[in-house]
């Protein structure tokens, strides 16, 4: 009988041939933009060659062998897999535009983070599965997630209390953020890439301008952005802990404690970077943690955009990326099974990260990018190692252990000082350090090799960040580690509880009343040491952050003579925010007040300069100062009013 059948077809046919050019023209047009956008830096150029790497890596390894079949099965994809590549290569596309100096010295700010976050967004939307999958799907453990949000929105209610008002004053590192907001919103800061303060990008900065636009420049207004930034990071620790170690309960106690840690509740208030390191960094070792475990190309997607989003803010998000990295390789040493040869989505992966972190490349270069927060922990450019090495008679490698060992300690011990933003108390209370203890013996007592090896990476890591700083780590410092000595808490809580001879409802019981007494010692301890203004003995800042307020209320915006102090007139920070940006500041020990001639003026005296202010009265006896007095009742300066129409006598 006559054979039928067709021969096989060994050319593309038309369906495959258009599918071709279309992902050839869109990939072309892709490349060429992204490759403009990197030959304007040279440092960029090693993004080019990874990807040229990568694409032979592929090929070595057989996956793109036979690309006609690959070709038809292309032309059969739906439309949905179509639309997704598409979107892909415009979002790259739309990034690499954005990379281009001259694109982004047309735009304004909100203009440019507006279409970067569109980018990026648009690429992560890319890679989540089409909408027929997700039917008939429920979220996994509901009412856990429920019950998790409803301790997210009372830890956020405990950080949005009165925020104004405390911690007092306003630090100069605030004010310093703070100002550059406010130069975002008026206009005078071009790019939210530019460097800004200690070298870090401003996309904080266009964050709280925002904030500084809706209300004004003020307190609230500052700190409020963090705040609702830092609070995800409760519900990222319950996340990263249930996917660690698999257990519900330990994630649950982390979380609650994490919602109530002074140091957490702390830095989750102020308006400084540290917290976002956290909140960004656990975001992505967790993404990381679930893309191995389901094989989903999303969640690779998203650890990469998180790790790639967290170079913007300090040197500790570093530390995070490097966690990360452990993870994938005793993942891949430890694990093979659950490896399984994911380059595609490890691929994707990087490809996120490189997108959400090349326009800080392009602005500082990748290395500069990578590092240069650093500047306030490099020990080799500020050569503290070696000038405390030679002053205390001892060599650098003890003094590195010694500000290891105190770092570790800074749960444990008490320290000898006490002050604002220090290290003053240890970080947790007595029970939790003995459950602390009782976590590390679980931990060692753990018979998952690649959990145990990465908690000692991430104990390693980060006594090694706060050994890099030159003076006593303080709980800035100590911020990266907090995380990893409350999910020991948590976990030494309960695996001796489950050592004792209880009912799971008495479990239960004792686990909520520890974790009661530790909200209760947190929120005590916080409003003692953090937020008693009365015990804030910083009269520089106070100060500034008075004066700051007061000339916000006065309508005149009057010039401002201090009467020496000049770290108090030189584009004092705190009082440039809080101040709206006053007409002038200046010193005089002379009496001259040129100035007053123009605008009016006020004449400050420092409370640590009564004699000069008596002096000053007695040469002008119709002075009537007015006295500003800290919360605790100290004087802390005393202003007097110069008038113009007088030409500045009081």
């Amino acid at each position: 009988m006559r054979n039928r059948m067709k021969p096989e077809r060994t050319t593309i046919d038309r369906r495959a041939a258009t599918v071709l050019a279309v992902v050839l023209v869109l990939v072309g047009a892709a490349a060429v933009l992204l490759w403009r956008s990197t030959l304007h830096s040279t440092r960029l150029a090693i993004g080019a060659a990874f990807l040229a790497a990568w694409v032979l890596w592929l090929e070595r390894l057989g996956w793109l062998r036979g690309v006609p079949e690959r070709l038809r099965a292309w032309a059969r994809l739906a439309w949905q897999h179509r639309l997704r590549l598409g979107i892909a290569l415009l979002a790259t596309a739309l990034v690499g535009v954005l990379n281009r100096p001259g694109v982004r010295a047309a735009l304004s700010a909100d203009t440019e983070m507006a279409l970067f976050v569109a980018g990026v967004l648009a690429a992560f939307v890319s890679t989540l599965p089409v909408p027929e999958a997700w039917r008939g799907q429920r979220l996994r453990r509901a009412a856990s997630w429920r019950w998790l949000a409803a301790l997210t929105l009372w830890a956020l209610g405990v950080r949005v209390w009165r925020v104004g008002a405390f911690p007092w004053p306003m630090a100069e590192a605030e004010g310093e953020l703070a100002l550059r907001a406010l130069a975002l919103r008026m206009g005078e800061v071009g790019s939210p890439f530019a460097a800004g303060w200690l070298g870090m990008p401003h996309l904080l900065a266009w964050w709280q301008s925002l904030f500084v636009g809706a209300l004004g420049p003020t307190l609230v207004a500052a700190r409020l952005p963090v705040v609702v930034l830092g609070v995800w990071a409760v519900p990222l620790m319950f996340a990263l802990v249930r996917e660690l170690l698999d257990d519900d309960i330990v994630a649950w106690t982390a979380a609650a404690l994490w919602a109530v840690l002074p140091v957490a509740v702390h830095y989750g208030r102020i308006a400084t970077p540290e917290l976002l390191d956290v909140v960004f960094g656990l975001g992505g070792v967790w993404a990381l943690m679930r893309a191995l475990r389901s094989r989903s190309v999303a969640w690779w997607a998203l650890a990469g955009m998180l790790l790639g989003l967290s170079l913007a803010f300090t040197m500790a998000a570093r530390l995070f990326v490097l966690l990360a990295l452990w993870w994938l390789v005793l993942t891949w040493w430890l694990n093979p099974h659950e490896w399984g040869g994911q380059w595609r989505g490890l691929g994707i992966a990087v490809w996120m990260g490189w997108l959400t972190a090349s326009p800080l490349a392009v602005e500082h270069g990748w290395a500069a990018a990578l590092w240069r927060p650093a500047a306030r922990v490099d020990v080799f450019a500020t050569g503290w190692l070696a000038i405390v090495a030679a002053g205390e008679g001892v060599s650098p490698t003890l003094l590195l252990a010694r500000q290891v060992r105190e770092a570790l300690l800074g749960f444990l011990a008490r320290a000898d000082r006490d002050r604002l933003f220090g290290w003053g108390a240890p970080l947790l209370d007595a029970p939790s350090r003995v459950a602390l203890l009782l976590g590390v013996g679980a931990w060692w007592a753990d018979g998952v090799r690649r959990r145990t090896l990465w908690l000692v990476g991430w104990l390693a890591l980060g006594g090694a960040y706060a050994a890099l700083f030159p003076d006593p780590p303080a709980s800035a410092k100590l911020l990266p580690l907090a995380p990893l000595m409350v999910l020991c808490v948590a976990w030494g809580l309960w695996a001796s509880l489950r050592l004792l001879p209880l009912t799971m409802w008495e479990r239960l019981a004792w686990g909520v009343l520890f974790m009661a007494l530790m909200a209760g010692w947190s929120l005590y301890t916080y409003g003692q040491r953090y937020a008693d203004q009365g015990r804030f003995d910083i009269p520089t800042m106070q100060t500034a952050t008075t004066l700051g307020q007061w000339l916000a209320a006065q309508p005149e915006r009057p010039f401002v003579y201090f009467w020496g102090a000049p770290f108090l007139a030189f584009e004092n920070p705190v009082i440039q925010y809080l101040g709206h940006r006053p007409q002038g500041m200046t010193t005089t020990e002379t009496g001259d007040f040129s100035f007053v001639r123009e605008r009016p003026a006020v004449l400050v005296f420092l409370a640590e300069r009564r004699n000069a202010l008596d002096t000053f009265l007695a040469h002008q006896p119709d002075a009537v100062p007015q006295a500003v007095y800290a919360p605790d009742g100290r004087v802390l300066y005393w202003w007097i009013w110069l008038d113009a129409e007088t030409g500045g006598r009081p």
